[in-house]
């Protein structure tokens, strides 16, 4: 299309240009509509594309940039709804709502918790109106802190970290031992090594638990803190039923002995070298596949998602969280054989069984971000 713009008069050109940019927005808006009830009904998957970020780039031709600034914003306006009208009056860019969405997944990082819809809103307002290099700038400087803020609430007290005087300490002369300690290196170490106690609270030895011994500022030294979940949690309840009365030091130190020495014992290294898995027979009332078919079925479909699309013709190219899934239900009498199953990626495989088993079912499995 040849635009003859050479005709326009000075005045014009610029009118016309203002009132583009107006309607850029408003298609704007419109668009990021489209693309939240597009996702919403999920018609991506019907198409044979695995999300709406690869609908956006396959189909509709943006680039990875555009179709991630889009969503990004699309999805953020769902819990925030004034950002599209923030966009269509011109006071805040999509740029800028995009490296502010970047900035509170930082946020989030360095606090481990969410930040609050106000909290979101009132980052959003505060770029308003910047360029995008200024906004960056402000939005790092609350980073940092926050930052600060997070190291100065996490520091331990600076008395823990302060060595006491050489009059502050008491030499302790063990029961155990002909070892009389003198130094402030076997005064720690002396409470946390040796044999059997009968101290629920210490891991150590006869001698006093680790808390009698060792100073305040030293303690410090010894604390290891880790993330477990519940399930760790009931079989470290269910050890100590097991194991008789020990603290969960001692239970800790005792399940890593044992680990230990499963993987250093020359007898079990020697059997897992010899030992051969014998393949279970075949049992197709069973939802168990056999590693030979799963292996054929992913050969065949050359490890990438079969669905193709009845509406485009074309194939699903998504490559990763692939499943195995039954053309003939497994509920149905469905059999676990190499011509009854089929390679499909996450999205796919909750569309077939939304159309199996009815869309109010399956909507529970399938949830649509913010």
């Amino acid at each position: 299309m040849t635009l003859n713009l050479d005709k326009i008069d000075d005045q014009q050109l610029l009118k016309n240009t203002e009132a583009l940019v107006k309607q850029e927005r408003s298609i704007t808006i419109f668009l990021l509509a489209h693309l939240d009830e597009i996702e919403s009904r999920r018609l991506y998957a019907e198409l044979g594309h695995s999300s709406l970020f690869s609908y956006c780039i396959k189909k509709l031709g943006y680039s990875e940039s555009e179709a991630y600034l889009r969503i990004a914003v699309m999805r953020l306006s769902r819990s925030l709804p004034e950002i599209k009208e923030w966009i269509s009056t011109g006071d805040i860019t999509i740029s800028n709502v995009v490296i502010t969405i970047q900035s509170i997944k930082r946020q989030e990082k360095i606090s481990g918790e969410n930040l609050a819809l106000e909290e979101k809103r009132a980052l959003l307002a505060a770029v308003s109106k910047k360029s995008t290099r200024a906004a960056k700038q402000l939005l790092e400087a609350i980073e940092d802190k926050k930052r600060a803020d997070q190291q100065a609430k996490s520091a331990p007290p600076l008395s823990l970290l302060m060595p006491p005087a050489a009059d502050e300490l008491t030499p302790y002369t063990t029961t155990t031992t002909a070892t009389t300690i003198t130094t402030t290196s076997e005064l720690i170490f002396s409470g946390v090594s040796g044999g059997n106690s009968g101290n629920s609270g210490s891991c150590g030895s006869g001698a006093p638990a680790a808390d009698e011994i060792l100073p305040p500022w030293s303690k410090a030294v010894l604390l290891y803190k880790v993330e477990v979940s519940s399930a760790v949690l009931e079989k470290m309840a269910t050890l100590k039923n097991l194991a008789g009365n020990y603290s969960d030091c001692e239970l800790l130190e005792l399940a890593l002995q044992k680990t230990i020495e499963s993987y250093t014992k020359p007898s079990v290294n020697q059997h897992r070298q010899n030992h051969t898995l014998t393949p279970s027979p075949q049992n197709n009332h069973s939802r168990y596949i056999p590693q030979s078919v799963r292996q054929e079925v992913r050969a065949r479909a050359k490890d990438r998602c079969e669905y193709i699309s009845p509406i485009t013709g074309e194939r699903c190219e998504e490559v990763h969280n692939l499943e195995f899934d039954h053309c003939q239900p497994f509920a149905g009498g469905g059999e676990n054989n190499v011509t009854n199953l089929r390679l499909y990626c996450r999205t796919h495989n909750l569309l077939v069984a939304k159309n199996t088993l009815g869309k109010e079912k399956m909507d529970q499995y399938w949830h649509v971000k913010n």
